[in-house]
């Protein structure tokens, strides 16, 4: 995905897909520090950990040949790791005139998924939500804890206003689809989403 998203329109139906798909302060594990790289590096260097120390408690003696494989096995499990356990989150819609669904995917390492009928759509609604950070000392030791690894996390508890993307049913459910501080951004994707189902796009302040 080059971008911050991806839509495409077959025939009567339309694709979308994005990683950034909720508004809210970034969690403690700062996306700036535990990367997905880092994370299974972390997670790879901890299992060979484990593996050479019962290997050295059951008496075997390392030779270079061990350690040649002991490398293999970080770099094969940082490879698995990263692809299929670390990897980033995305969502994907699909919005399906001709069967009348619309499903909604989220691809992590325990997938959702949901469906609803289009004809359940009351509306594709923007709105803008202001997040405040709620624990000012949690900011602080996160931050130093980024300048001790020589990481800087320009923004990290700032105040943030992210303008999002929402589907709102009849039922009172209200699936968000996109989220941006860029305000372009967000109305772009809700009109042409606006657009395809044919009710246009509100605005909520």
């Amino acid at each position: 995905m080059p971008g911050m998203y991806e839509m495409t329109l077959e025939d009567s139906r339309l694709r979308f897909r994005t990683r950034t798909f909720r508004a809210g302060m970034e969690s403690v594990l700062h996306s700036g520090i535990f990367t997905p790289e880092l994370t299974s590096s972390l997670a790879s260097g901890a299992v060979v950990v484990i593996i050479v120390a019962a290997a050295l408690l059951g008496g075997l003696r390392f030779g270079a040949l061990h350690v040649a494989g002991v490398i293999a096995l970080f770099v094969a499990l940082f490879l698995m790791l990263r692809k299929y356990v670390f990897y980033e989150q995305c969502l994907e819609a699909v919005i399906d005139k001709a069967s009348g669904e619309i499903s909604l995917r989220i691809r992590k390492f325990m997938g959702e998924e949901r469906s609803y009928r289009l004809s359940d759509l009351i509306e594709v609604k923007r709105e803008r939500v202001v997040v405040e950070p709620e624990n000012p000392d949690g900011v602080n030791f996160v931050a130093k804890i980024a300048i001790q690894h020589g990481q800087a996390l320009p923004g990290f508890g700032e105040t943030k206003t992210y303008y999002t993307v929402n589907l709102l049913f009849e039922d009172g459910t209200e699936e968000t689809l996109f989220s941006s501080e860029n305000e372009e951004d967000s109305a772009g994707v809700g009109r042409r989403i606006g657009d395809f189902v044919g009710g246009g796009v509100a605005q909520e302040d």
